[in-house]
């Protein structure tokens, strides 16, 4: 009895061919590129792709000329490898980064000031009222590659 659904390599198999395709019917520079990366679900592969840009642009190129669909496959499945692989690591340093916070706090008021004075938060507001803060080390995990300042 089948239950109709894929293999998560088959899923995987898909998105890569999506998205080459999206990328071969809109060749477009601005704009295009974000839309194209969406529609690969949850991997942040946009980084990936922007580190080896060239490899990447003439990975599409060689599909839309020459139909090297094998090529554009491995480029594309080592990028969810060592995407997958940073996001559990970044996971799992976010999980240790939370229990270290936690214990730093233990036994005090979780007061602004003293998460300020502990380096857990920072003020990004630039206001004296109505502040906003910022869980810092969190931020840093996971905006890595989003070109936000630290």
């Amino acid at each position: 009895m089948t239950t109709g659904m894929q293999p998560p390599q088959a899923t995987l198999i898909k998105t890569g061919l999506v998205h080459a395709q999206f990328e071969s019917i809109h060749p477009f520079l601005d704009g295009n590129g974000r839309v194209g990366r969406l529609l690969i679900p949850l991997l942040y592969l946009s980084l990936y792709f922007k580190q080896r840009r060239t490899e990447y642009y003439e990975a599409l190129m060689n599909v839309r000329l020459h139909g090297t669909w094998e090529e554009w496959l491995a480029f594309y499945l080592a990028g969810v490898e060592e995407v997958a692989k940073e996001s559990a690591e970044t996971a799992d340093r976010a999980v240790k980064t939370f229990a270290a916070d936690r214990r730093q706090l233990a036994g005090l008021i979780q007061a602004m000031a003293r998460l300020r004075r502990l380096g857990i938060v920072r003020e990004i507001s630039g206001k004296r009222r109505k502040q906003v803060f910022s869980y810092h080390a969190y931020w840093k995990l996971i905006s890595k590659g989003m070109g936000k300042a630290e």
